[in-house]
């Protein structure tokens, strides 16, 4: 039976079980039955028409109206510590609003600081990144504990149909090494015959373009690594034994303080982000402002650095 007013003893057992995972945590740490809980549960449920949680695998995984509750609950609560600790003159921090962001491991750190740099003075923000593989960052979606996630794969909607992929916009990737290499740059990408390179794995979104870019050029480097991770690829560039093909955001200080130069730029070569974003009956209120905010400042943010050595 549904009514016009809420029992906030039961929204409060759904809401620890939602934050301890299940019901015989739950149960545990607020030294009640496990029967009782669940029964608690249960009349919640109904006063609200909605279940809550729907069980998988022998585990509770919130519903999409179970999310919408529990995002109203942790406002409430957290209001409540508030209130409790400016009554009693404690040192507590002002309400805060999380916003949970994923990012697809691999993904380049400047790119990430980029993205969250604007807003990580806004007081009562605070963020919770994951980081993680595609199938990881779809289930923390599908299971409403992201707001969204970047990336610079999208999603297949055909076999995920409650995601949206938003174009962030594009990154330049460039070939780029140590000092001793600027000699290649004037007969690039034919000076890249034998030369040594490290090169992002198959399973990155520019692989199969610089590949294609190398048929048709005809030039066969010297493959010395395939790494995963932006961060590593560019470890192992700075260590002087080869050159990389990477975001040029990636290593945009490295070019600044020229201890790496550009060597060449492959044509149309570029990699694109996406926002991953849940079909929500309630988005976060957030994720279309920081979204709108990165892709209109794209262009000017994420430009080209000069090839200049001098």
């Amino acid at each position: 039976m549904q009514y016009d007013w809420l029992n906030y003893n039961h929204l409060y057992y759904f809401w620890v079980i939602a934050n301890e995972g299940g019901i015989v945590a739950a149960a545990r740490k607020l030294r009640l039955a496990e029967s009782t809980l669940s029964a608690q549960l249960r009349y919640l449920e109904e006063s609200l028409g909605h279940s809550l949680f729907e069980r998988q695998h022998r585990r509770l995984k919130m519903t999409e109206p179970g999310r919408l509750v529990f995002d109203y609950a942790e406002t409430i609560f957290s209001a409540g510590r508030e209130m409790l600790d400016v009554l009693r003159h404690r040192p507590g921090g002002k309400r805060q609003i999380v916003l949970r962001l994923g990012v697809l491991a691999g993904l380049s750190k400047n790119l990430q600081l980029e993205f969250l740099a604007p807003f990580l003075g806004r007081e009562g923000l605070r963020f919770a990144v994951r980081q993680g593989s595609l199938p990881y960052l779809v289930s923390e979606l599908a299971n409403h504990r992201l707001d969204f996630f970047i990336s610079d794969i999208p999603v297949e909607t055909n076999k995920s149909r409650d995601v949206f992929n938003r174009v962030l916009g594009t990154i330049p990737v460039c070939v780029v090494g140590a000092k001793k290499f600027l000699g290649l740059r004037r007969k690039f990408p034919d000076s890249l015959q034998g030369a040594p390179l490290y090169l992002p794995t198959l399973e990155s979104s520019v692989r199969a373009d610089f590949d294609r870019f190398l048929g048709e050029s005809g030039v066969k480097p010297e493959i010395r690594a395939e790494l995963d991770d932006i961060a590593l690829l560019r470890v192992f560039v700075l260590h002087g034994q080869g050159m990389a093909v990477l975001p040029e955001i990636g290593v945009r200080g490295e070019l600044q303080r020229k201890t790496l130069f550009v060597i060449g730029r492959p044509p149309g070569l570029r990699e694109t982000i996406y926002a991953v974003t849940p079909r929500r009956m309630r988005p976060h209120p957030l994720v279309a402002e920081i979204l709108s905010h990165f892709a209109s400042r794209y262009r000017d943010s994420l430009k080209a650095l000069p090839e200049e050595a001098s």
